[in-house]
């Protein structure tokens, strides 16, 4: 894996949007940076505010991208710490 992305930060908030939008589908939006469809998405947060951070990365390059203070879309999941699934989110290169 290397340090560097191929990807830009607008391509991953793309990607983000998409996967949102298709969800409770996944594994439907490529990956800006291999093109996988092994994108995941983890919102720790409070879900009473459906604020927290955005965790949003690929399981195949692991490359992503943390989005902190942002306000959960509906459709989405948010995660009150602590919860078992956080600790199995992966280190992944911030793009």
């Amino acid at each position: 894996m290397t340090s560097e992305p191929k990807s830009q930060r607008s391509d991953w908030m793309a990607a983000f949007r998409d996967y949102c939008q298709a969800l409770p589908a996944e594994d439907v939006v490529g990956c800006p940076e291999c093109g996988s469809s092994t994108l995941r998405l983890l919102f720790p947060g409070s879900p009473d505010t459906r604020q927290g951070i955005c965790c949003f990365w690929c399981d195949t390059c692991h490359f992503g991208m943390f989005h902190h203070r942002m306000v959960a879309p509906d459709n989405v999941e948010v995660i009150a710490p602590p919860d078992p699934r956080l600790e199995n989110m992966p280190n992944f290169v911030n793009v």
